[in-house]
């Protein structure tokens, strides 16, 4: 505590039980945001704890012993400060959030325009936008709800939260020994949904809730991060080789915000250690990780690197990725500043059987060129036919440069960038140390989705796609990435709580000229 306050308490008291009673207070002062009223607060909590104290040694404890069991009976520092926290009124970051609600908008836009085009009835249109949008709707309600009461409930109810999500990375650690194919032909396509989309959110969601768990064990100091660095290693390494290549970016978005956000957590002294104890205690079982993870999957990342580097090397067929990657490429630089890019029929059947670049050399055993062939008969002849397959979500930025040109595509990678920038203003403002970590590594998650999206869109695919946040539809990580933006939000509002007298401050009534009849 400071100095000044340390006058009036009890001398007779051990120094390292004092300063035990000092780092309860400081985690109670850490979430009350008005800060006169912390320090009130702080002073009132010391008094119970002297009385508390006084009791057990009525009791026949010695005074470390009593002053020890005070602090215990006073419960958790951090859930404290949040019901004392509650007293004030939250300010809301309504910038970031209209920014949110705008890169929705732009996704249900993107959906409109691909859906609601072709030689289809109105009711087909609608049928196709409407079961390809419903997730934007109910991602901004997991958005509202989250920034309501998601940062202050998780902290107040951290200990059922980590129970419930050790439950469920138990579960999805069950999940993923089971071969997907195998659940596929079990269950159909039902079962690779379950596989695939369940285990996006518990990769990507884990890393906050590691985040939650390390500032807990902050106390325990090294032995606390080396515990944090094993428990993350077990649950990385966990999923197996079957569905390894489905959720291969994500997992790396992952491990890198989870180590960037504890390396963060380790500078600014989060631990109760010196950086110089807790930063190799992070970064050595997170090398032992990486190389365990990279050895299990050398062929995965040898893949993944041709495609990314040297599609041309990779390509075998019109289905890769790889060949997608070499299209994008040869494609935008055609696009216009403005409007959408137009080719002859002919030049437009080259890009269609992929003789362009295959020159007829592409094995005709292959299904799909028999099947090109006959579909072109139908085909519309249109830039959407020979763009790569799901250019309607994984390359959404390629397809606004395509259809409506650099312009707009510019356009829309700016929006992106505003939200962005709002974030992490929101993130730098945020001064209570739990917020702050969680924030940290929910920017990064959300910013790694879009860096591996926006590579690929420019033809350096690594890994599958990752969804683009906000604006692309990814059903599931919709949801889980607006999750993500609440718990930034909510973080930033927790921490700007408004007093009373702060209200007050802002509050101006109407001047008006003052007449006989007042």
């Amino acid at each position: 505590m400071r100095k000044n306050e340390e006058k009036g308490r009890n001398t007779g008291t051990d120094t390292a039980e004092r300063n035990a009673v000092e780092l309860f207070l400081e985690d109670v002062e850490a979430q009350i945001q008005y800060k006169p009223a912390a320090r009130r607060i702080s002073k009132e909590l010391y008094g119970h704890l002297e009385d508390k104290t006084e009791e057990y040694k009525s009791e026949g404890l010695a005074e470390e012993e009593a002053m020890s069991c005070a602090v215990r009976d006073m419960g958790d520092a951090a859930a404290l400060g949040v019901m004392m926290n509650d007293t004030h009124r939250v300010k809301l970051p309504w910038v970031f959030i209209l920014s949110v609600v705008m890169a929705v908008l732009l996704g249900i836009a993107g959906n409109i325009a691909e859906y609601g085009s072709g030689d289809f009835s109105f009711e087909e249109k609608l049928f196709w936008i409407a079961g390809n949008s419903i997730y934007f709707p109910l991602g901004l309600l997991v958005f509202a709800a989250v920034l309501w009461k998601g940062y202050p409930w998780i902290v107040r109810y951290s200990n059922k939260v980590l129970a419930a999500a050790i439950l469920l990375l138990s579960l999805m650690i069950v999940i993923s020994e089971l071969n997907y194919s195998a659940l596929e032909r079990w269950l159909g396509r039902i079962g690779f949904m379950a596989t695939y989309m369940l285990s996006l959110p518990v990769i990507i969601l884990t890393v906050p809730i590691m985040m939650v768990l390390a500032y807990k064990l902050r106390s325990y100091k090294t032995a606390g991060i080396i515990a944090i660095m094993c428990l993350f290693g077990i649950q990385f390494l966990s999923y197996s080789k079957s569905t390894g290549t489905v959720n291969f970016s994500y997992r790396l978005v992952a491990f890198a915000a989870f180590l960037i956000s504890m390396i963060f957590m380790g500078i600014k002294k989060y631990f109760r250690s010196s950086p110089q104890k807790a930063i190799p205690a992070i970064i050595i079982p997170g090398m032992l990780i990486a190389g365990l993870w990279g050895m299990e999957n050398k062929e995965m990342l040898s893949d993944f690197s041709l495609q990314c580097f040297q599609p041309e090397l990779h390509a075998k067929n019109a289905w890769d990725d790889s060949y997608n990657s070499i299209l994008i490429k040869n494609l935008l630089p055609q696009a216009k500043l403005f409007g959408g890019l137009m080719l002859p029929e002919e030049t437009l059947k080259d890009y269609y059987m992929a003789d362009w670049y295959f020159d007829g050399k592409e094995d005709t055993e292959i299904p799909n060129r028999i099947y090109r062939e006959e579909h072109w008969k139908y085909a519309s002849k249109e830039l959407t036919d020979i763009l790569p397959q799901h250019y309607h979500n994984n390359y959404r930025i390629a397809y606004w440069i395509l259809q409506y040109g650099w312009g707009p595509g510019i356009f829309l990678l700016l929006c992106v960038a505003v939200v962005y920038a709002l974030m992490l203003k929101l993130i730098l403002k945020i001064h209570n140390p739990m917020g702050k970590a969680i924030s940290t590594a929910c920017f990064i998650c959300l910013a790694g989705q879009t860096v591996l999206y926006t590579a690929g869109n420019f033809g350096f695919q690594f890994g599958w796609f990752t969804a683009f946040p906000f604006i692309s539809e990814g059903n599931v990580s919709i949801v889980m990435n607006m999750m993500l933006a609440g718990l930034i939000a909510s973080s930033y509002s927790y921490d700007h709580a408004i007093s009373e007298e702060e209200e007050l401050k802002i509050f101006r009534p109407l001047r008006k000229k003052v007449t006989a009849a007042d």
